[in-house]
């Protein structure tokens, strides 16, 4: 099955958490996962920053939006959920792991990950 966007953006999410409890070879496949993925979250910052200014939109330095009026917002949302939905590039391939070398994994992370990392 295809990954989307926004299921990218969510496992590198749990990526980025679960690096600082992971060690030894699990600690190593996380990592090479999240490098993969890291591709897909600039690419989706930068979109994210020219939809923007497509309409007209000020962004701040802390990253907040501010919308010239509310037809720019969904005008931007709707394309935002767009890109949320595109697929990423299918060769990112699901990597294995060992759930035994991820002691503090939960169920969250578990779900997030799922088609990107195959617990075995």
């Amino acid at each position: 099955m295809a990954q989307t966007h926004l299921k990218a953006l969510i496992a590198y999410a749990a990526l980025t958490r679960m690096g600082q409890k992971a060690t030894g070879k699990a600690a190593f496949s996380l990592f090479r996962m999240k490098q993969k993925l890291e591709e897909v979250v600039r690419f989706q910052g930068e979109q994210e920053r020219t939809l923007a200014e497509k309409h007209g939109t000020k962004i701040m330095e802390d990253g907040a939006l501010i919308f010239p009026d509310d037809k720019a917002k969904a005008a931007f949302m709707e394309d935002k959920k767009a890109l949320y939905d595109m697929e990423i590039d299918p060769e990112i391939e699901p990597i294995k792991v060992q759930i035994d070398q991820l002691p503090a994994i939960n169920m969250e992370e578990i779900e997030a990950l799922n088609g990107f990392i195959e617990f075995e």
